[in-house]
């Protein structure tokens, strides 16, 4: 048992709250994701992988790439991003998961756009779109009675994901898999 001020916490709780406690701290630190000072430790990749059901060694990684799609003032950098495509895909099963939750932290309504026409282009280059169409629609049905920017821009992506061309000219046919 785990003693707190004056109560005993029965022991599979405290390592719950142990587990939360942690997992909170992490979640802040994602959100500062940009800023250079932020140092993520072994438990956080744990916990992001957790989070997202991948490896924390998979963690690690699109954390680089993610961070390498930013200068150092912030911005987003969609060219970067364009070279790493074939990275981000390679984590095709949660890697829109992933990068959209991203999208919401970034400010900058220039560098937003820019990010989501580029999440368009790695739906298009994903072999199951459904992955993507999901998060999308699940984050859209969320809030029924509120529509945010960020529902607007799910949308949007939709949209545009089923006829974006793909690097091999193919069109994708997500409309016909749903």
């Amino acid at each position: 048992m785990f003693l707190t001020h004056n109560h005993q916490v029965p022991e599979g709780m405290g390592q719950q709250l142990l587990y939360y406690k942690k997992r909170a701290h992490t979640r802040c630190k994602m959100q500062n994701l940009l800023d250079k000072q932020v140092v993520f430790t072994e438990d956080d990749f744990e916990i992001i992988a957790e989070d997202f059901a991948i490896k924390a060694d998979d963690a690690k990684d699109l954390f680089k790439l993610l961070q390498s799609s930013f200068d150092q003032d912030g911005h987003f950098q969609r060219k970067v991003f364009e070279n790493n495509l074939m990275e981000f895909t390679k984590y095709e099963r949660n890697i829109f998961q992933f990068l959209w939750h991203y999208l919401k932290l970034i400010d900058n309504r220039h560098d937003r756009v820019s990010y989501l026409n580029s999440l368009q282009l790695l739906i298009a280059e994903m072999k199951d779109h459904k992955q993507a169409l999901l998060v999308l629609l699940a984050d859209f049905i969320k809030t029924p009675m509120q529509v945010t920017f960020f529902d607007r821009n799910g949308l949007t992506a939709q949209s545009r994901a089923w006829s974006v061309p793909t690097q091999n000219n193919k069109r994708s046919k997500i409309a016909d898999e749903i």
